[in-house]
């Protein structure tokens, strides 16, 4: 049996941890296009399965916009369709956004507040009500007259998730809302001017969670702690005639620096400095004879960089605080400047991995400020261009796990934008270099507890050395019983032990030792029962026990024991109902219960019941709508909280 050539792309994020012990498959549908973010893929099967890693975030067509130096965008970069791509240091020359609106099910064009979850779900706060969004379909929240307990207020200025995983709403006029995800419903705190107890004002702007986990809120009334034990919230509020109270009536932003400091962004009263001892604070506004004091006094966002310095989005632009000389430098629009902030109205900020600070603005759209240059590049909507920037209005930044930047804008609906994806190193077959890539057909790719980068090919095993860009090839050698057994190299898996096992589609399963470079040959025999089952080795998998498992596309499923060396086999067997019901196998997965899932080529989901070695076989049944919704089932994905199974997710359709 012959597989189809792969060409294959890969991101590497720039920082992730170890993954043991199966580092596992992510899968983003943008727009009908698979993004898969990988660090260990069996690209083996559909036919085998064929696992297209693609980027869709460059290359195809620019955004508008302004680089320093240059008079327009740069012309796309033009990759070559073979081999490997790696990411590189994060350059932006030519992006593309794509775009989420109301005909995409969004609510509502106007996108104030982004959050994701702890269960990966993203959350859009928008003019129109409350959206939850699973990377396919919208689910919308909005305030129901007749159900006391459906969202306040359609209106919602602010989304943040607590460390106990409570989500909580702010919005225009329906005060704050506390959403309980078992009882789909929510709870209401709200304005009442018989009780000097309760919250501020129904206008909720803002909100934060300290390091001690107290919730503050930042309301058109002021500044308030909300205590969960007591649900008593205790305000800040301005006095005019006392100079330690809080900057403005109205907080729009707050921001917890990392050394405990409480700062709190005002309309109309500039920057306040809270101290938590006295209750107190201590005020920075705009003094027009100054050129080194704030720039606007209406403060709408406030980060930490890394460095400590505070930046802060004013209606007079954005500012840089030095905290030490409680000085500020100013980054201003300069109409004759074309590489100065873009408009004024900052209203959000954000810094990404790479250490850019994107700036949302409102008149100007989005903005990337360079600390080296102090230069901004600008990304704005081009009618021409299906794929630039949607608005010129930008009320929040926010980047996902997976790496993708979500901006929501009023009237534009949502951008996205994969940083991941913007810039690679490229790597193919050379048969002038020896050290390139063996071969341009990627089957497995894989990276190990050390860092190492596997990758499996039609022309050997590969690894990476990062530093150099050099390749180091690992070839079957008729003449070397300790070399690889096939060329053809599928999956690659690493093991508790840190031994290496690789699945080859042709000669079965090899083991290799790092410390001699030697490869252990488990391949069928005929005359040896205890031998692997099955030549085309798809999936490798270590359960909790210690126990290995090998799917295999033409053997059905096996069970390492390493005393003896010998395989126990798993086979489909027509006078036994309780068997697997098919001998080829695409993925393997344990969950937390320790019951074995075996998705297979066509025949659906098996549940392996291990004390009673019995199969229970789930399938697509075209007459009910919550059978399996494909029998090919290519990766198996436990949520959470082990409370369900996510196989159609995870499919090749």
């Amino acid at each position: 049996m012959s597989t189809p050539s792969l060409n294959t792309e890969l991101y590497i994020p720039p920082t992730r941890p170890n993954l043991v012990p199966r580092p596992r498959l992510i899968e983003r549908l943008n727009g009908g296009e698979a993004q898969l973010v990988a660090t260990r893929i069996n690209a083996f099967t559909f036919g085998l399965l064929i696992i297209v890693l693609l980027f869709t975030a460059a290359c195809d067509s620019t955004a508008t916009v302004t680089q320093p130096g240059t008079e327009s965008p740069s012309p796309d970069v033009n990759l070559p369709n073979e081999g490997i791509q790696l990411q590189t240091p994060l350059v932006l020359d030519n992006i593309r956004f794509e775009h989420i609106t109301v005909e995409d099910g969004l609510s509502q064009n106007g996108a104030f507040a982004i959050l994701q979850d702890s269960d990966g779900f993203m959350w859009f706060g928008t003019q129109d009500g409350l959206d939850k969004y699973d990377g396919q379909n919208f689910t919308a929240y909005r305030h129901d007259p007749d159900n006391p307990n459906s969202l306040s207020d359609n209106w919602i200025w602010a989304i943040h998730e607590d460390h106990l995983g409570a989500l909580w709403i702010g919005t225009l006029s329906g005060g704050l809302d506390r959403y309980d995800r078992e009882l789909d419903q929510f709870t209401h705190y709200q304005n009442d001017p018989d009780s000097p107890q309760s919250l501020s004002d129904n206008e909720v702007l803002t909100i934060s969670e300290d390091q001690d986990g107290v919730l503050w809120i930042g309301t058109r009334g002021g500044l308030d702690r909300y205590d969960r034990e007591t649900e008593i919230f205790t305000h800040y509020q301005h006095n005019p005639d006392d100079s330690r109270s809080l900057g403005a009536a109205a907080v729009l932003s707050i921001h917890e620096t990392r050394d405990g400091i409480l700062w709190v962004g005002t309309e109309g009263g500039g920057l306040s400095r809270f101290d938590r001892e006295t209750e107190t604070f201590t005020h920075f506004s705009n003094d027009p004879d100054d050129p080194h004091s704030l720039s606007d006094n209406n403060i709408w966002a406030i980060y930490e960089d890394p460095f400590g310095a505070l930046w802060l989005g004013t209606d007079g632009g954005l500012d840089r605080f030095d905290r030490e000389s409680e000085t500020f430098t100013r980054f201003q629009n300069n109409p004759d400047d074309p590489h100065s902030l873009g408009h004024n109205w900052v209203r959000t900020i954000f810094e990404d991995p790479s250490g850019a600070l994107w700036i949302g603005t409102d008149g100007g759209g989005l903005d990337r400020f360079d600390r080296e240059t102090e230069t901004f590049a600008h990304y704005q909507n081009n009618p021409g261009d299906p794929k630039s920037f949607s608005h010129y209005s930008v009320y929040d930044i926010y980047q996902d796990r997976e790496g993708v930047l979500w901006i929501g804008t009023y009237g534009g609906g949502l951008n996205k934008l994969f940083l991941g994806g913007l810039n690679y190193a490229y790597f193919n077959h050379n048969p002038n270099d020896p050290t390139s890539l063996s071969n341009n057909d990627i089957r497995g790719i894989y990276q190990d507890q050390s860092g190492t980068l596997w990758v499996g090919t039609n022309g050997g095993l590969n690894r990476l050395d990062q530093r150099t860009g050099q390749w180091r090839h690992y070839q079957h050698d008729p003449d070397d019983p300790d070399s690889l057994s096939s060329n053809i190299v599928g999956d690659v898996y690493e093991d508790q032990q840190g031994l290496l096992w690789i699945g080859t589609f042709e000669k079965g399963l090899n083991s290799f030792d790092p410390e001699t470079e030697r490869f252990t040959r488990y391949q069928a025999d005929p005359n040896d029962p205890s031998s692997l089952k099955g030549s085309a080795v798809t999936e490798i998998y270590q359960d909790q026990l210690g126990i290995l498992w090998i799917g295999t596309l033409d053997g059905g499923l096996n069970s390492y024991d390493r005393e003896s060396g010998g395989f126990t086999h798993y086979q489909t067997d027509a006078n036994d109902p309780d068997s697997i019901n098919s001998d080829s196998i695409l993925s393997i997965f344990e969950d937390q219960q320790g019951l074995l899932w075996i998705g297979t080529f066509g025949d659906g989901l098996n549940k392996f019941d291990r004390e009673n070695e019995k199969f229970t076989h789930f399938q697509f049944d075209p007459n009910d709508s919550s059978s399996l919704s494909n029998n090919l089932v290519t990766d198996i994905y436990e949520d959470r909280g082990g409370n369900s199974l996510d196989w159609n997710r995870w499919r090749t359709q």
